[in-house]
């Protein structure tokens, strides 16, 4: 079968959102309602409304049929669609829609991603979720370096940010009898959806941002370094580290000049690993160590988009706070 982006349908005969006006919300709530699902607030004046809200905190994620995995979520949006619209060129936006959308399932598809949700311009891939997958991390790594290639090899107009989560989350079904939708429930959705945030303002190399826990995950197969360092109430330890992929080992081929691809290669590892040490020392504090360790970087070419400013910008300001559940969470002139 050919994919055919949602872009091409009618209204007649696709599926619009709930969200996109009104009328579809409210044929959306009365449907809930046939199902036998009504709101507190539809309810408070049966007084129902307090026993409503009891019964549905003393449910646990057993008793609502769901399963505890760790999962890894890969968030991919595409940019500047809407140039396209502003033009009045229809037929090349859903020819650019359609090609990104190829793209990324089929990508998807072959390192064993299943399809979470999509709606416009934001596709969400799941591993470990809907079917058992081994080093989740590493194959959402690299399906997510094999969507980058795939669409800049196309030589689309069209802009793209990735970002990745990992963590435990809940996964199962959720609804009645009548309609019941996949769901994965946790902070690594929270954490992959504020990556690809983050990627769009930092626009890291392959357009890919993820954490410090991934990349000790998937670290024997990705040459990672550290983009910035963030302070963030909602991490565990209260600061986010922004890590970006330098490049995937297995690309690195192997010939007659293999001692002198090792060394070089061994090099690249350690730069890359005390540029991530400097975001460290920033973190906890050791700004002493920190400007140390920046002198000794300036004696070689800095990662793509990191400069001598910014790191001197670490050193001396207070760290820029950042809060995951937030849409635009940090101003971009304190980037």
């Amino acid at each position: 079968s050919v994919f055919r982006s949602p872009l091409e349908r009618s209204p007649k005969n696709g599926r619009s959102s709930p969200w996109s006006n009104g009328s579809n919300r409210s044929a959306a709530l009365s449907q809930s309602a046939r199902w036998g699902f009504t709101s507190p607030r539809s309810d408070k004046r049966s007084g129902r409304s307090a026993s409503w809200l009891r019964g549905l905190n003393n449910l646990s994620h057993l008793d609502l049929g769901l399963t505890k995995k760790e999962v890894s979520i890969l968030v991919v949006r595409f940019h500047g669609l809407g140039q396209h619209v502003v033009a009045g060129n229809m037929e090349r936006l859903v020819d650019h829609h359609t090609k990104c959308l190829e793209t990324v399932m089929q990508r998807a598809k072959e390192e064993r991603g299943v399809l979470l949700y999509f709606a416009e311009d934001t596709v969400q891939v799941s591993w470990n979720a809907a079917t058992p997958c081994v080093q989740s991390e590493t194959k959402a790594l690299g399906c997510a370096l094999r969507i980058a290639e795939g669409l800049t090899s196309q030589s689309l107009t069209t802009e793209f940010s990735m970002g990745l989560g990992a963590g435990a989350c809940l996964v199962g079904n959720l609804g009645c009898e009548n309609m019941k939708s996949f769901c994965v429930l946790g902070p690594a959705v929270t954490t992959a959806q504020a990556m690809q945030r983050l990627a769009r303002r930092y626009k890291p190399k392959y357009g890919l941002l993820t954490t410090r826990e991934v990349a000790k995950e998937a670290k024997t197969n990705f040459v990672y370094c550290a983009r910035d360092v963030l302070t963030c109430p909602e991490a565990a330890t209260g600061v986010l580290t922004l890590m970006q992929v330098i490049e995937n080992k297995a690309n690195r081929q192997d010939d007659e000049w293999m001692y002198m691809l090792q060394t070089k290669s061994d090099a690249m590892d350690a730069y890359c690993e005390n540029v991530t040490l400097f975001f460290e020392y920033v973190a906890q504090g050791r700004t002493q160590e920190a400007e140390v360790l920046k002198q000794q970087l300036a004696t070689h070419p800095l990662p793509e988009g990191i400069t001598l400013g910014h790191l001197s910008l670490r050193t001396t300001k207070p760290l820029p706070i950042y809060h995951l559940t937030e849409p635009d969470g940090i101003p971009g002139s304190e980037l």
